[in-house]
């Protein structure tokens, strides 16, 4: 049986420098403020989609990964955490795990009737490739999504739908195409032929953005120290996501909106694209 489920929800949190439009000197502040939310709230649990540091350099990444443990380890509520592109320019993973005191493996949990997916895959971009998924990491979340019965939700960090980028800061021009993994396609495949996904959430775009595939609202929030928004103050955007009748996910912030959408009947599919 199914019952409600809230889930608070932050992305791409950049502590660092102030380096393009991200104010990563406001970044612990910010979160500071997320954690004192999410206690007050009394969530269920908390996801970070990744992000949570601008990378400078070894040693100063990881103090401020450091930095972010500590706040994270503020929260009653259970926390799990994805890795993102930046977060793994100058750490590697089994480095990350240790600081934040958390697994970054693909992982996914049944929570009060509802299949939980934090799934995590490579965010290493290559050189004249550009992001792309592994075998391996599709692999895996097929596997995830076939071993259960309940609905789910994929969190993830970077989108895996086809969202205009038109107006997007980074990803419209200096680093179009940098939205996505190359062959994003190959996931959705799956999440669509499972019948079990009724949404997926994610960051990495630095906008709050909803877009449907199939039937199956794709959703991205705003970066915690994004500007480019609200200029020239940071978005302090943060997501609450509730799971119910229906699929609520308000986002607070100086950007805030709310969206309320019916739980897809998973068997039923869109008509092919005509050729």
């Amino acid at each position: 049986m199914r019952h409600q489920l809230t889930i608070a929800i932050v992305t791409d949190i950049h502590y660092g420098p102030a380096r393009y439009s991200k104010k990563g000197d406001d970044a612990i502040v910010l979160l500071q403020g997320f954690v004192r939310q999410a206690n007050e709230l009394n969530v269920d649990l908390v996801v970070d989609l990744g992000d949570r540091i601008s990378n400078t350099d070894p040693p100063t990444d990881i103090k401020h990964l450091r930095t972010i443990a500590g706040e994270f380890q503020k929260l009653a509520a259970d926390h799990y955490h994805l890795i993102g592109n930046h977060d793994v320019v100058h750490m590697t993973v089994p480095e990350q795990e240790r600081i934040m005191g958390a697994s970054f493996q693909h992982q996914s949990l049944d929570r009060k009737g509802w299949h939980l997916v934090f799934w995590n895959p490579s965010c290493v971009i290559h050189e004249n490739v550009g992001f792309r998924l592994a075998e391996s990491d599709l692999a895996w979340l097929e596997s995830d999504l076939s071993g259960t019965t309940l609905p789910a939700v994929v969190f993830t960090h970077m989108p895996t739908d086809t969202g205009s980028m038109v107006g997007n800061y980074y990803f419209e021009k200096k680093y179009a195409g940098g939205g996505q993994h190359r062959n994003a396609a190959l996931a959705r495949e799956i999440i669509e032929k499972s019948e079990k996904v009724i949404a997926v959430v994610s960051g990495h775009v630095h906008w709050n953005q909803l877009h449907f595939m199939d039937g199956i609202p794709h959703l991205s929030l705003q970066s915690l120290s994004e500007t480019f928004t609200t200029h020239p103050h940071p978005s302090g955007a943060w997501g609450l996501l509730t799971l119910g009748d229906t699929i609520d996910l308000a986002i607070h912030g100086r950007e805030p909106m709310t969206f309320s959408l019916p739980i897809k009947q998973t068997t039923h599919h869109w008509l092919p694209p005509m050729i």
